[in-house]
């Protein structure tokens, strides 16, 4: 069995109560909203999104190339409306606090979260920008290979939906650094606990999941 976590943080401050310095009980109400949280959207990726078979049914093919038995199709939780308006908070409260120029991370698996983000973002009164890296430069008109709002020389956070070794968030990393940018921090939804977290780490970008 692969372990799997998904770490959550607090929802946005708009669908919480006012907290008032001082207030503790005010505080463990928005503490209780975050597990609720959690657990929500722990059960979509256990129920929709965790796909398992066994042999001799043929492995699943990852990302990494490698094979496995056990999959998980993230991309369920991201186009449905609830999963995705959880993701969106999460990932927004994560980094609120971070001054940035944007989000974004490779096609096409950042696309959705970090458009979503970029939406939240706005209703919580701190925009944040989203863009996204190509895997090839585009062909015609701008021959951009970041698309979306995108800054020279920027810190932004990378995105992704589920990381095993982290080879598709180090081709938006390097895609990045190269436009003399700084990656803050990557987050992604589900850690496969493979091999990311360590080459992140030799990479100097601190991850959560």
């Amino acid at each position: 069995m692969i372990c799997w976590m998904v770490n959550i943080l607090m929802p946005l401050k708009r669908e919480l109560p006012r907290v008032e310095k001082g207030n503790d009980m005010d505080i463990v109400s928005a503490e209780n909203i975050v597990s609720e949280k959690k657990a929500r959207l722990h059960a979509l990726i256990q129920d929709i999104a965790f796909l398992r078979r066994e042999p001799p049914k043929k492995p699943f093919k990852l990302a990494s190339g490698e094979l496995s038995y056990q999959y998980f199709d993230v991309k369920k939780i991201t186009q449905s409306p609830e999963g995705i308006a959880l993701i969106a908070d999460i990932i927004f409260d994560m980094i609120k606090d971070y001054d940035i120029a944007g989000v974004g991370g490779l096609e096409s698996s950042a696309i959705t979260i970090s458009t979503a983000v970029a939406q939240v973002s706005h209703y919580g009164n701190h925009p944040i920008p989203a863009f996204w890296v190509r895997k090839d430069p585009r062909t015609h008109g701008t021959e951009n290979l970041i698309e979306g709002h995108f800054s020279l020389g920027s810190e932004v956070v990378i995105l992704d939906d589920v990381t095993t070794k982290g080879s598709s968030v180090k081709k938006a990393v390097d895609t990045i650094r190269s436009q003399g940018c700084e990656v803050k921090e990557i987050i992604t939804v589900v850690d496969r606990e493979d091999e990311a977290e360590d080459k992140f780490k030799a990479m100097g970008i601190p991850f959560r999941w």
